[in-house]
């Protein structure tokens, strides 16, 4: 059991690795609406608003590649962790505060995708949270390998599903609150 959870994991890192990486070069790429929604999330305004931005992604980037090799899998996992539960709490906080229309900047489709009720976000986050922690626990139980070619290969095949429902439920979410676990 424990080499099936040990395999399990490294798929897992894989995964959380890519949807890392293109988190940060998703904040890269349209820095405007990032700022945005920076600013809706925290109140930051301006130029720090950008830096957190910024910051944001140079994390997922070092935590995605992290994940990538084995000394660090486990504090990169739980890291990830951490930081998907910062974005859980200003989601949830956003959602208390009834400010329905901010943009998440959650989607990788590029559209606005508010944060509305909050229930497919929060689920979202409560998923990667959990498989986060999971990469972590797995991590100890691995002999120490970069992931293999085969295990990035069937991450990639998973973070593109992830995308396509990603996609899906952007084109549902005219209440901003669909997501691919609602």
């Amino acid at each position: 059991m424990i080499p099936v959870l040990a395999s399990l994991g490294v798929y897992a890192a894989a995964f959380l690795a890519l949807l890392l990486l293109a988190s940060a070069a998703h904040k890269l790429s349209d820095p405007r609406r990032m700022r945005h929604a920076v600013q809706g999330l925290t109140g930051l305004s301006g130029r720090a608003a950008a830096a957190a931005t910024g910051a944001a992604a140079a994390f997922e980037a070092v935590a995605g590649l992290a994940l990538l090799w084995s000394p660090t899998r486990a504090l990169a996992a739980v890291s990830a962790g951490l930081l998907w539960a910062v974005y859980l709490a200003l989601i949830l906080r956003a959602h208390v505060q009834g400010r329905a229309d901010v943009d998440c900047g959650c989607t990788f489709g590029g559209g606005r995708k508010r944060v509305g009720g909050g229930r497919g976000q929060v689920r979202r986050n409560l998923v990667l949270i959990g498989l986060a922690l999971f990469t972590a626990q797995a991590a100890g139980l691995a002999p120490p390998a970069a992931a293999s070619a085969l295990e990035v290969l069937a991450a990639a095949g998973l973070f593109t599903l992830y995308v396509a429902l990603d996609h899906l439920a952007a084109l549902g979410s005219a209440g901003g609150d669909a997501s691919w676990v609602s």
